[in-house]
């Protein structure tokens, strides 16, 4: 069975992808289908139900991104009067925060363009973030 996205369903997706700045490229692979399926899909042509189903799915996650900084404030880390990282200083020290730190920018590189859905240079930010951290420097301060 084929489907085609809706108008309002189209613009969405078009208007997330410029306020993230993604390349038709990466973001058909950030949805996790093909270029080609993305290219049919935003021109207005039927595609597989399946399809359909990753164009649509992920347009609330996208949304979430927009009004949140998914490296340096993620939203699903900042939604109280403190973030998640000061919670971890005041509670375990800001040398063990560091030392984690270090370690969340090694899995960051490890897993980077490996993960369904996950941009790699998304990854490479983070792993970036994580790094200045560990050596002190708060990338929030920029």
């Amino acid at each position: 069975m084929k489907v085609k996205l809706s108008a309002d369903e189209a613009n969405r997706l078009l208007v997330t992808q410029r306020s993230v700045g993604l390349s038709n490229v990466a973001m058909a692979g950030h949805l996790g289908v093909s270029p080609g399926v993305w290219t049919r899909a935003m021109a207005g042509e039927s595609v597989r139900i399946d399809s359909y189903k990753k164009l649509t799915a992920l347009q609330v996650d996208f949304q979430m991104g927009d009004a949140h900084d998914m490296v340096n404030s993620p939203s699903h880390y900042s939604d109280s009067s403190i973030e998640c990282i000061d919670a971890m200083v005041a509670a375990f020290g800001q040398e063990r925060v560091q030392d984690y730190s270090e370690i969340a920018a090694f899995k960051y590189q490890w897993r980077c363009g490996k993960k369904l859905y996950n941009d790699a240079n998304q990854d490479k930010a983070k792993s970036v973030w994580y790094l200045r951290y560990s050596m002190g420097d708060d990338p929030r301060e920029d």
